[in-house]
């Protein structure tokens, strides 16, 4: 699911032109690469959170899987990561059904962006301002 999830954000433009599109494009795995800067431009990160499975009476699975998924939106500037995180939160993602990525999309809910920011801990004067939201994508896993 998180690799149709990427490639479906990587497919809209307005998100890519925020964080950059292909190798250079910044959507990461959990956290940021140690590397990353926010002068680089915004940087964005997916954490699953949780997940549901449907179980059936029978001792098996049905297969239906429903996914907390949290979007982290990190710049050097509050307006920069809200902008992202508007960006992804408005591509979409929240009408997504049906097959995508070869993921069985069953619907999408979105709520509310929080919004903070983290001083500097490593003697630089860099700033970083985090916009965040969950997702809970609800799908069939096959």
């Amino acid at each position: 699911m998180e690799q149709a999830l990427c490639a479906y954000l990587m497919g809209k433009s307005a998100v890519t032109t925020l964080i950059g599109s292909g190798d250079s494009g910044r959507l990461y795995p959990n956290v940021l690469p140690q590397d990353y800067s926010v002068t680089q431009g915004p940087g964005v990160t997916y954490e699953i959170v949780s997940s549901n499975e449907e179980m059936l009476l029978a001792p098996d699975r049905s297969g239906y899987v429903q996914s907390r998924v949290q979007i982290s939106c990190f710049a050097n500037k509050h307006a920069d990561a809200m902008s992202t995180a508007r960006a992804i939160k408005n591509s979409g993602i929240a009408t997504l059904k049906g097959v995508s990525g070869g993921v069985d999309f069953r619907g999408v809910l979105t709520d509310g962006i929080r919004c903070y920011s983290e001083t500097p801990t490593d003697g630089s004067s860099e700033w970083r301002y985090i916009a965040e939201f969950d997702l809970i994508i609800s799908y069939h896993e096959g």
